[in-house]
């Protein structure tokens, strides 16, 4: 370590749930619904999630960028 306090991500995968899902049942739920525009809930868990969202990406910089806005002691 550099003796720096700073807390940073090195590396991930995929986006975290949206608020709300259900937890890891509900968010499994939630890709299934997601994948399939078949599906009776497909255009309300759309339009839900926000027509940016994407299950697959993920963003270093933005993590990081929030865990810089978080204090640290």
């Amino acid at each position: 370590a550099d003796g720096s306090s700073e807390v940073r991500c090195l590396a991930g995968a995929r986006a975290c749930p949206p608020e709300d899902c259900g937890g890891t049942p509900g968010y499994e739920e939630l890709l299934e619904v997601l994948f399939d525009p078949l599906h009776p809930e497909f255009e309300e868990s759309r339009t839900w999630v926000g027509s940016a969202f994407d299950p697959e990406r993920f963003d270093l910089r933005a993590v990081n960028a929030a865990l810089a806005r978080i204090p640290h002691w």
